[in-house]
């Protein structure tokens, strides 16, 4: 609880005084970032650490993605044999994605503040799956500017690094794929099939989940997450934020965004385009929450995203309802580390 008060002090503080306070020559927007680092390296007591150590130290398992194993050979070759050096690497590669994204979004802090109040701390613990997420969002940046085969490749990349990302990828995918109207207006025709797609998950998840682990052997594994039980509590955690902060956004600010005489850039239009409709089928998928352990930690990734989305559309909300919105995010993910704690995990423990 300790480390999670005084991150969270280190945010709000930022958050208060970076707009009014420049250093020159360094951007304050990513200073937060630095309590990531410091988890990343420091963080030598959590149930992941040593295994990853000993896989970088002396070779990974046959249980480890092909992407770990090419990243941790390679830097050894090269004399890097610290894993410390390969945590740095992470880092950078974080750092560089909130870069990017940063291009597009003014208020980048807002995304970094609500990224630290929960998902951060798991990212630096599961770091295969932070690694995956990661290159998957830079995929999603890099379609939104047609550099569909660039994106194509670093969501290829990205499943060598944990297998879930075959998921997050094919979202990414179907954003290519079904290419939007000129003007990037949402369709509600794509809304109500995306619906059903969902309604179909939630009901045939469990035989879905059981031909791909049998037809697919890169994803056999996942017969091994299956509930014991139907998984309704996780459904409503995961999955009902979600929605909710859609329609939220719908109505205060996208279905403005979306009429044709909105005086908003067609590259804006896009980017709410790919992320809203990127976040709409992650929605979709919150079936298999039903069936599936360990299916929680996309939704980390798909919030990562809403908040991406609430990060390029909140300069268009009126001051009330921005604050509003970002308020009702930053709550939830505060009671989602609340839930966490007294799950029993202690990240103080960890580090």
């Amino acid at each position: 609880m300790q480390t999670y008060i005084i991150i969270t002090l280190f945010g709000v503080i930022l958050l208060g005084f970076q707009k009014k306070y420049r250093i020159k020559g360094i951007n304050i927007n990513y200073f937060l970032l630095i309590s990531e680092l410091i988890l990343l390296v420091f963080t030598v007591n959590n149930p992941d650490y040593q295994t990853y150590k000993v896989a970088y130290t002396q070779g990974m398992g046959p249980f480890y993605e092909t992407g770990i194993l090419i990243v941790s050979d390679l830097l050894r070759k090269v004399g890097i044999v610290q894993y410390s050096s390969f945590l740095f690497l992470v880092f950078g590669l974080i750092l560089l994605t909130f870069q990017i994204w940063g291009k597009e979004i003014k208020h980048i802090n807002y995304v970094i503040f609500l990224y630290s109040l929960f998902i951060m701390y798991y990212d630096c613990i599961q770091i295969r799956n932070t690694i995956a997420v990661f290159l998957i969002l830079i995929a999603l940046y890099l379609s939104a500017f047609d550099r569909k085969i660039l994106g194509i490749i670093f969501c290829i990349i990205a499943v060598f690094f944990h297998r879930f990302a075959i998921l997050m990828g094919m979202i990414v995918l179907y954003t290519v794929i079904i290419k939007p109207n000129k003007k990037y207006k949402i369709q509600r025709n794509e809304i109500l099939f995306i619906t059903i797609a969902g309604c179909a998950i939630s009901i045939l998840g469990m035989p879905i989940i059981l031909f791909v682990s049998e037809k697919i052997s890169l994803v056999a594994r996942l017969k091994f997450y299956i509930s014991s039980t139907l998984s309704i509590d996780s459904f409503i955690i995961w999955a009902g934020p979600a929605i909710v902060y859609l329609i939220i956004m719908w109505y205060l600010g996208i279905r403005k965004i979306n009429k044709e005489d909105s005086g908003i850039s067609i590259q804006k239009r896009k980017l709410i385009n790919i992320l809203f409709r990127y976040s709409l089928f992650s929605v979709a998928t919150s079936g298999f929450l039903l069936y599936l352990n360990e299916f929680n930690r996309l939704y980390r990734m798909f919030y990562l995203v809403l908040f991406l989305l609430f990060g390029i559309i909140e300069t268009e909300l009126s001051r009330k309802n921005r604050w509003l919105l970002f308020c009702m995010m930053s709550a939830v993910n505060i009671v989602f580390m609340g839930v966490a704690m007294l799950r029993g995990i202690n990240f103080d423990l960890f580090w």
